[in-house]
């Protein structure tokens, strides 16, 4: 089997738009993201062909990398330059090559290598840049480092990055084109792996049913996924993963407000509360929301969620239970097969939201275009999913990884019509619309006839086939 490059098209626009910007100054562009999300990839795929050094920046002496580029820009250049110390490589790149690319990928390691790199980085930057014509790529997998690199006052190399590019995993329908599965089989794999290409590279090497996969992946001995959150997020985390590791499993298993987590995890609440803020903001593993009707956006409404469903999975089910992945993986399998489909359902939520999202790009799939949608909570009551437009219009919708009969689907829907009073949203003039998602609907024409919407997974594969 041949893997080819996939998708990424806007991705690629957006860097070839940058890159055609050099003419005017040199273009410095941070390109960032969580590890096995294809950074390397993307950007192999644009230097093809174009004059360009790359360098992967490993944990070696500074003698050893510029070695490597010594023989790098041997072929460049057809004489080998002599590189004793990084002066001699920025003066060359700025001063004598010019108008070309240059890659530092994995460019968090010169914290390690020598910090002092970035410094010199700057100084030749700040003098070169508008002459040089270079376009330069820095890479990292570290988020919250490469994030401090570039946007602390403190760094060196703060405001000097021209675009800082988050490249994000893929979404459903990426994934779904991606992995070309049916769109059951899709929801599962998204539920464990997310769109990200490294695990998703696994379905199309192994055929078997998602189950097979959990057991040959992350239980039976090789396991290639078995430690693979924990050998990312330690090197991310360093010495204090211990702590992040404790909140992010309490919030995997449903633990979402801060006082839920301070009791769970034994830490106190100010330690807990800088860590919340660091996960959020600095690393992006988790997503602090609130009821999207609220004004106000108060601390205590707010629930964290992890936003990577590979982490999310993986400390749930993996992280949680080492021990009885250790003593007896076979227990663990059931457990995994038991509460499955309870942890599909939740993803499915996030699935459904990208559905109506999609639908609302196209014109009259919806009784309106709405401008806001997410989940909504207060007190006891929860509804999956809220949209609303600037105007009267609000949409409703229940969420169900269930195979529907036509009088439960009217059921669910008679009680979200009755939760729809505890929402507060221009309740004397507001125009209601109610919908309901879920995997199977029977007798779906005659609930629509009914004034509702109603959507299963043969609407998502009509979406997933354009």
């Amino acid at each position: 089997m041949v893997i080819k490059f996939h998708d990424r098209e806007k991705e690629l626009n957006f860097i070839e738009e940058a890159y055609e910007k050099r003419s005017i100054k040199s273009i410095m562009m941070v390109l960032y993201g969580r590890r096995r999300v294809g950074k390397t990839a993307l950007i192999k795929k644009f230097i093809d062909g174009r004059k360009f050094l790359y360098l992967f920046v490993e944990n070696k002496s500074e003698k050893e990398l510029l070695t490597e580029l010594e023989d790098s820009l041997t072929n460049m250049l057809g004489i080998r330059p002599r590189l004793d110390n990084w002066d001699d490589l920025l003066r060359l790149i700025f001063i004598d090559i010019k108008n070309c690319i240059i890659v530092f990928d994995e460019f968090q390691n010169f914290l390690q290598i020598d910090p002092e790199f970035y410094s010199k980085l700057q100084k030749y930057w700040d003098e070169y840049h508008l002459t040089s014509q270079i376009f330069l790529i820095t890479i990292g997998s570290y988020v919250g480092i490469m994030k401090k690199i570039f946007t602390d006052k403190k760094e060196p190399l703060f405001g000097r990055a021209d675009f800082l590019f988050n490249l994000k995993p893929f979404n459903f329908f990426e994934t779904h084109l991606f992995i070309d599965r049916s769109v059951e089989e899709t929801c599962e794999i998204y539920a464990i792996f997310g769109g990200v290409p490294k695990y998703l590279l696994y379905t199309l090497l192994y055929s078997e049913k998602t189950m097979s996969l959990i057991d040959k992946l992350f239980i039976v001995e090789p396991a290639p996924l078995m430690e693979e959150g924990k050998n990312i997020l330690i090197m991310e985390f360093g010495s204090a993963h211990k702590g992040y590791f404790s909140i992010l499993e309490a919030v995997a298993q449903g633990k979402t407000v801060q006082h839920e987590i301070v009791t769970h995890t034994g830490l106190n609440k100010d330690t807990v509360g800088k860590y919340l803020y660091e996960l959020v903001h600095a690393y992006g593993i988790l997503k602090r929301n609130y009821p999207v009707t609220a004004k106000k956006k108060s601390p205590r409404q707010s629930r964290y969620i992890i936003s990577d469903n590979f982490y999310r999975f993986w400390f749930r089910f993996i992280y949680k239970n080492q021990s009885i992945l250790i003593s007896n993986p076979d227990a663990l399998k059931a457990l995994i097969a038991r509460d499955i489909n309870t942890y599909y359902g939740f993803v499915f939520e996030d699935i459904a939201r990208e559905f109506l999202i999609e639908l609302n790009k196209q014109q009259n799939r919806l009784p309106f275009s709405f401008l806001h949608i997410d989940k909504w909570w207060h007190r006891e009551e929860e509804i999956d999913l809220i949209a609303f437009d600037e105007g009267n219009n609000i949409l409703f919708c229940e969420v169900k990884w269930k195979n529907l009969s036509m009088q439960e689907s009217i059921h669910i829907l008679d009680k979200l019509n009755g939760k729809t009073k505890s929402v507060s949203w221009k309740n004397s003039r507001r125009v209601e619309h109610f919908a309901i998602i879920a995997k199977n609907i029977k007798g779906k024409s005659e609930i629509q006839k009914k004034g509702y919407l109603a959507f299963d997974l043969d609407d998502f594969k009509e979406i997933c086939e354009k």
